[in-house]
């Protein structure tokens, strides 16, 4: 059993010879932010947390990098504020009150306390080491007996394997097989959270763990005005059954991946759902080792690491969720996102408004601490989802995207319910509105001569390509205390009017052919009988248009869904 335990002092570090340790990230700049000047800069581990507040947020060179980043801070900052208070003092959390106080304090205070902060940079500062021989961070010295990757394997936003060459992608020759230190250091982190499947085991009969264990997820991530803010309103404090993390057993190594007397080395460990925040956001999904030469890191090896079952592991706070039920026994799985889908269309997924949804933990958190007064409810609140995409059973990363949503704090409680279920209605009509569009689109092919067995779902993707500004707009500014149903009506003028014009598109492409119209064959229901039908573009655009005018003008539901 490996445990946590405070590790060399400032003192010891100045022995150690300078060729055995080097680029420490609480001492240089590897972390890329965006100032308030909004422009990019590479700053510390220690100025990052330090001075938060000065900073919009991070700027990597991918929103899953800054992710994987992001929660490596938490789990830093959870370990420091869950022990101490806001002046250093040791306060450990003794209940639930305890935590929310401590977030409220740190929270009202605009910026993290620096004491608490650097006492914890000298206790830690020998376990921040890139390269170490017995502790470079996030890396065990045995994975050099794993899988051999090149560079260009390690960059996230080329993705490139060792055989395979990228085509076109946006780094070549030495920009792509020698990395910075700082950037190196940047990529370890993502691929510990977001490896794909390629690597072989090195021992025998041990279990698959996956792709990386945020590569799993759906994920999503509360976002404020500065990097501070960010930090905040992702620190979950207390577990989503409204009790404390872990405490009780950081000795038996719950606590965060740089804390342990000695770091886990062993390949492919199926460990229980961690119980402590800090060992969750370090999750190490992967052992790594990285390959320097002089000052470049040009490749890297790498085994499997500690993984856990993902079934109805709801200690994740920061994932959509899939429930599912087989014979009575209900399960919830981490839902990823399908990347065809803007984010408001999730909206019944992150408020947990959609029929036996379950709630994403720093969604449930941000609502507890509006509904406590910890947050104002005139809050402007965004979430933020980030996804990596896999192809052939998770064996290759083939995209990555990030999209953002923006609401008032106040939807998220009790006194938003009602309008959080007339969100969900609205999504829905949208929804029915592309399903007519759909349906236009196919039988504007018939009407033009073509087969009709060609998707209608390039014009679908056109319509809610058309409206996501103005239901991303209307969602943004809709204030419960203040908005009414004309409100609500308003969007669907815009969206009758979008849909209106979408379809006097459709009807011009599909060309002359289509207005003069076409008697199509085609079987009954059942496939037993064949009937004639005449699709025709003026009849099928009146049509199309009576339909898109009953969805928005609150028709029966169920019947425009058919």
């Amino acid at each position: 059993m490996t445990s946590c335990t405070a590790v060399k002092t400032a003192s010891a570090i100045e022995g150690r010879k300078q060729s055995m340790s080097e680029f420490n990230l609480l001492d240089e700049q590897w972390i890329r932010v965006m100032t308030e000047e909004y422009k990019t800069e590479e700053i510390s581990l220690s100025q990052a947390l330090l001075h938060a507040d000065r900073y919009i947020g991070l700027r990597g060179e991918l929103e899953a990098q800054n992710t994987a980043i992001l929660r490596m801070m938490l789990g830093l900052l959870y370990d420091v504020f869950s022990e101490v208070d806001g002046d250093g003092t040791p306060a450990p959390f003794e209940d639930p009150d305890d935590a929310q106080d401590r977030w409220e304090e740190l929270w009202n205070r605009g910026s993290y306390p620096e004491e608490p902060l650097e006492e914890y940079f000298r206790k830690y500062h020998d376990r921040f080491w890139l390269f170490d021989e017995k502790f470079p961070f996030y890396q065990v010295p045995d994975a050099k007996i794993g899988t051999h990757n090149l560079a260009a394997k390690l960059i996230g936003s080329i993705g490139e394997s060792n055989n395979k060459v990228r085509m076109f992608a946006e780094r070549g020759g030495e920009h792509k097989e020698k990395l910075s230190f700082s950037e190196a250091a940047r990529w370890l982190l993502y691929i510990n959270g977001f490896d794909d499947t390629a690597a072989k085991p090195k021992g025998k009969g041990l279990p698959s763990p996956g792709a990386g264990w945020l590569g799993k997820l759906g994920l999503i991530e509360a976002l404020g005005s500065n990097l501070f803010e960010t930090l905040m309103l992702n620190l979950v404090f207390l577990r989503p059954d409204g009790e404390l993390w872990d405490q009780t057993d950081r000795k038996a190594g719950k606590c965060a991946a740089w804390e342990l007397a000695v770091p886990r080395s062993a390949e492919r460990v199926q460990i229980p759902q961690p119980t402590h925040f800090g060992q969750l956001m370090t999750l190490q999904s992967r052992r790594i080792l990285l390959e320097r030469e002089g000052d470049s890191v040009i490749g890297y090896w790498l085994l499997g690491g500690d993984f856990f079952e993902r079934e109805n592991a709801l200690c994740e706070p920061m994932t959509l969720w899939r429930v599912t039920e087989d014979k009575g026994r209900k399960t919830i799985t981490p839902r990823r996102h399908n990347p065809a889908r803007q984010i408001w269309r999730e909206f019944g997924s992150i408020t947990e408004t959609a029929a036996g949804n379950e709630r994403p933990g720093v969604v449930a958190w941000t609502s507890r601490l509006v509904h406590d007064h910890s947050l104002s409810e005139n809050a402007q609140i965004r979430f933020r989802i980030v996804s990596v995409q896999y192809g052939d059973k998770d064996f290759f990363v083939t995209d990555e995207y990030a999209d953002t949503i923006a609401m008032y704090s106040s939807i998220l409680t009790e006194a938003g319910n009602a309008w959080r279920r007339r969100i969900e209605d609205d999504i829905v009509r949208c929804d029915q509105c592309a399903k007519l569009v759909y349906g236009l689109s196919i039988r504007l092919q018939k009407a033009a001569g073509a087969s009709g067995d060609l998707t209608g779902a390039a014009a679908t993707q056109r319509f809610y390509a058309m409206i996501d500004p103005l239901f991303r707009r209307w969602l943004m500014n809709l204030d419960p205390k203040n908005c009414t149903t004309d409100y609500e009506q308003e969007l669907f003028e815009e969206v009758e009017q979008t849909a209106f014009r979408l379809g006097r598109d459709l009807v011009r492409e599909a060309g002359p052919a289509a207005v003069h119209g076409r008697i199509v064959k085609e079987k009954m229901p059942g496939g037993a009988q064949e009937k004639e039908n005449f699709y025709w573009a003026p009849g099928e655009e009146v049509t199309f248009r009576a339909g898109i005018r009953k969805i928005c003008n609150g028709g029966a539901l169920n019947e425009q869904s058919r």
